[in-house]
């Protein structure tokens, strides 16, 4: 039933995915930063109730979900509502797939690199060495919340200046300016794994320190 039930999120999911980009292609920041609050606020809140109140367990989390999900994409609906048209065009379909179809075998092995370190290691070490592996590597995941906010951002404006004769400075300019502040905030922060670890994990997650002051390197 867990997997049936995360299936039946796949469609919401979708579809949040798809409001939330037109919102930021048409740069409405402030559309967008709404309808991400609905849908964080419903899926804690539902989720919340479900496990504290109704005591419904792991299950309560896939309701959450759903729901939050749910009402996340009819929000999103309404606020791209004037975006929708029912009409097919093939020679955007065209040029859509000419620009997504490399992106496919990248986002592919960006999915397989992303998941064969946990999966080469339950085959090789402990699943203690597992768990103190992935407490490491979530200890930057601050970081990657960071770099995800930038790309989210940058996308849309970086599309829309390619037509600029500006558009290759600046273009290395970001790039020069994000490879120094988020390598810099990775190795900042490495050093003080052990003290921050001690605040936010168990004593058996502990050894995950040293770990973590390698994987930025």
């Amino acid at each position: 039933k867990y997997v049936l039930m995360a299936a039946a999120t796949l469609p919401c999911t979708l579809l949040v995915m798809c409001a939330s980009d037109v919102l930021r292609v048409t740069f409405q920041p402030i559309k967008f930063i709404a309808r991400n609050l609905v849908q964080t606020a419903g899926t804690i809140g539902i989720s919340l109730w479900f496990v504290l109140h109704q005591h419904s367990g792991v299950v309560g989390l896939f309701y959450g979900r759903l729901m939050g999900d749910g009402l996340a994409t009819l929000v999103g609906l309404v606020l791209i509502r004037h975006s929708i048209r029912p009409h097919f065009r093939l020679e955007v379909l065209q040029r859509m797939l000419r620009y997504g179809a490399p992106m496919v075998p990248g986002a592919i092995a960006f999915g397989v690199i992303s998941s064969l370190d946990r999966y080469m290691l339950q085959r090789t070490r402990t699943l203690r060495e597992v768990a103190i592996y992935a407490v490491a590597a979530r200890f930057f995941s601050v970081v990657s919340m960071a770099v995800q906010a930038f790309q989210l951002a940058y996308g849309p404006f970086a599309y829309a200046q390619a037509q600029s004769s500006e558009a290759p400075r600046m273009y290395a300019l970001v790039l020069s300016l994000y490879m120094a502040v988020a390598c810099g905030a990775a190795l900042s922060a490495a050093p003080f794994a052990p003290e921050i670890l001690h605040v936010l994990v168990s004593p058996a997650s502990y050894a995950a320190a040293l770990p973590a002051l390698v994987l930025p390197l």
